[in-house]
């Protein structure tokens, strides 16, 4: 998604309009999710183990990290990276996948969010994505697997991703000025800045506990608190616009704050 700042009143009406529908579209994933999937059954307390051969959250946070890298090799769009992630984590939600079959699976999360998300001309072709992921598989099986992933999900390929969310969050914050940038950081800058460090929470399976919306408040109001500006009421006026709620948004707070302690060194 692409925010185009309007300025005025009705910018921030279409954003909020536009907001009310990712999080209802985000219930209804939740709803669809509510059972205990592959993640849930390891990090949750006295959960089961994941089969022997089946795709585990350590297992998962590799290859998410490898199609952030394979992003970066294609010079792709963030939007691109995000889309892939939310759709391979909603079919290993919906089906056990075992590791053998993970890199195709990607690599055709990252091909179908790729036709989403990019410009015509800048969609890898299958070729290209082949040698570049080096994923071991052909053009063949990643069409095969494209057929798979779409009726699992039912061809329902749009769904909620943080990133969006975020990106609403933040210019519903910049053109309402509740954003205090220091001098010579602009808004596009700082979101930049702000992608960057969201797209290495998503490498991380511990997350996937909290619903886009909850996570995507969590980095705004990290960030937001970094800046020295009066963040605290800021976060609570974007939070009652979603209506999340508060303890929730407090645990996820503590995993990002966290998070940001260790990537300061790297950013």
């Amino acid at each position: 998604m692409v925010i185009v700042h309007m300025g005025g009143l009705l910018c921030s009406e279409l954003l909020e309009e536009r907001l009310m529908k990712l999080v209802a579209n985000e219930e209804q994933l939740v709803r669809v999710c509510s059972v205990q999937h592959v993640y849930t059954l390891v990090t949750q307390p006295g959960g089961h183990e994941v089969p022997v051969g089946y795709v585990s959250p350590v297992i998962r946070d590799e290859m998410v990290q490898l199609l952030r890298d394979l992003t970066k090799k294609l010079d792709c769009y963030s939007e691109t990276f995000a889309r892939a992630v939310s759709i391979l984590d909603v079919f290993l939600w919906t089906v056990k996948v075992r590791v053998k079959f993970l890199n195709c699976l990607a690599v055709t999360c990252f091909f179908i969010a790729a036709k989403l998300e990019e410009d015509i001309e800048h969609v890898p072709s299958l070729d290209r994505l082949v040698d570049e992921s080096e994923c071991g598989c052909s053009s063949v099986d990643i069409q095969r697997m494209e057929l798979i992933v779409m009726q699992k999900l039912n061809f329902n390929l749009v769904r909620t991703a943080p990133l969006e969310l975020l990106q609403i969050f933040h210019t519903l914050a910049t053109i309402n000025r509740m954003l205090q940038l220091p001098p010579g950081l602009t808004a596009s800058q700082h979101l930049r800045r702000v992608t960057h460090r969201l797209e290495v929470i998503l490498c991380c399976s511990q997350f996937l506990q909290f619903k886009p919306s909850v996570l995507a408040l969590a980095v705004i109001g990290c960030e937001l608190r970094l800046l020295g500006s009066d963040w605290l009421a800021t976060l609570v006026t974007l939070q009652d616009k979603v209506q999340v709620d508060g303890a929730l948004l407090s645990v996820c707070w503590e995993h990002v704050s966290s998070h940001y302690v260790a990537m300061s060194t790297t950013l």
